[in-house]
């Protein structure tokens, strides 16, 4: 929002005429404001990014990108998110590891930069979530969890996010969910078919996760890496079924149309693996029949 507002700040337009469309029109984005980022939560990496995320009037999800949005200045300090409540610890946290495994196994993402930067905040993540929602004084899990979702920032600024971002802003367009929940129950739903499309560099995830692959395919130890992902969302207490939030199988076609909606389009298009109709079907189903 800050990250917008300078731009908004800079001339007469309206904070939608800023929105991306499916084929990247956007207007220029003037800034004679400059923005100082310090995140109070461990998950957007939106410190160090190009990309804004805003709601409309009505609630639509709306998402824009542009260098001029990346902040001049990020300070972080772990200490800023010790009174962060358990259950946004953990849905922050998940949306910074579902940034780093989308940057580095989508299309755009093929690079060493994208992989290490990606790579190092999986470790991080990885290594210290459930103890940042667990022990939430432990300043050294806060401080890893930062550094991972400011790591996790850069890999998606130069990688971009995948479907599991399409899906998740169409969720949180449908139904309010928490984007960072949103991000993760969706990647959840398709993970494993994403596997059996680049098991090497899932391998690679599921090692920085701190599974040991020794002795396993790089298939193996990819599916690994989807248990883990699995167990990590149960374990860190995420609300698994989103019945309670008053979402079922009878919102399946408006969640499929919001997907299929100008601004999800193009992060569907990032997923290393595409997708064909029935494909979005089932996972959209799979996420709201939980």
């Amino acid at each position: 929002t800050a990250k917008l507002a300078s731009v908004a700040a800079s001339d007469n337009l309206k904070a939608e005429t800023y929105a991306l469309t499916y084929d990247f029109q956007i207007p220029p984005l003037p800034k004679s404001v400059k923005t100082i980022a310090i995140p109070t939560t461990a998950g957007t990496g939106a410190e160090v990014t190009a990309v804004g995320v805003y709601s409309a009037l009505d609630k639509k999800k709306l998402w824009t990108s542009g260098f001029r949005l990346t902040p001049e200045t990020a300070l972080l300090d772990p200490a800023l998110t010790l009174g962060l409540p358990a259950s946004l610890t953990a849905a922050t946290g998940l949306d910074a590891l579902v940034h780093a495994i989308e940057a580095t196994t989508g299309k755009p993402g093929n690079n060493p930069m994208v992989q290490a930067f990606g790579m190092q905040a999986i470790q991080l993540i990885c290594r210290s979530l459930e103890n940042a929602v667990k022990n939430p004084e432990n300043l050294e899990a806060r401080g890893d969890m930062m550094l991972g979702a400011t790591l996790a920032g850069m890999a998606i600024d130069a990688g971009d996010t995948a479907m599991a971002h399409g899906m998740g802003h169409a969720l949180g367009t449908i139904g309010g969910i928490h984007h960072g929940r949103a991000v993760a129950l969706c990647l959840d739903a398709f993970y494993s078919w994403n596997v059996e499309a680049c098991p090497d560099v899932h391998s690679k995830i599921a090692q920085a996760m701190g599974i040991d692959i020794s002795g396993k395919t790089s298939l193996e130890a990819g599916m690994a890496g989807a248990e883990e992902f699995s167990r990590l969302l149960s374990e860190v207490g995420l609300p698994l079924s989103l019945k309670p939030d008053g979402l079922d199988a009878k919102d399946l076609d408006r969640f499929v149309e919001s997907i299929y909606s100008p601004g999800n389009l193009p992060l569907i298009d990032f997923n290393y693996r595409e997708p064909k109709k029935e494909d979005i079907v089932k996972f959209a189903r799979a996420v709201l029949e939980r």
